[in-house]
């Protein structure tokens, strides 16, 4: 990859990034985004967990547990 292509590669990132949403953590969990391990689950936050089918977990150290529909 030569400088121009890195140049390329990150306006390309910076054009497409996530918008509204961040987390200022110092948690070790989920870092890694790891936190959700369940199907269709969604995990949001340091040490958040989300480990059953369509658990949904947000905040810090939060477990998504029975949340589903």
């Amino acid at each position: 990859m030569n400088g121009s292509q890195l140049d390329n590669l990150a306006k390309s990132v910076a054009a497409n990034k996530t918008k509204y949403y961040s987390v200022n953590s110092t948690a070790i969990g989920n870092v890694n985004n790891d936190g959700a391990t369940g199907p269709n689950a969604m995990a949001m936050g340091g040490n958040a967990s989300a480990t059953g089918g369509q658990d949904i977990a947000i905040g810090s150290g939060q477990s998504g547990q029975n949340t589903s529909l």
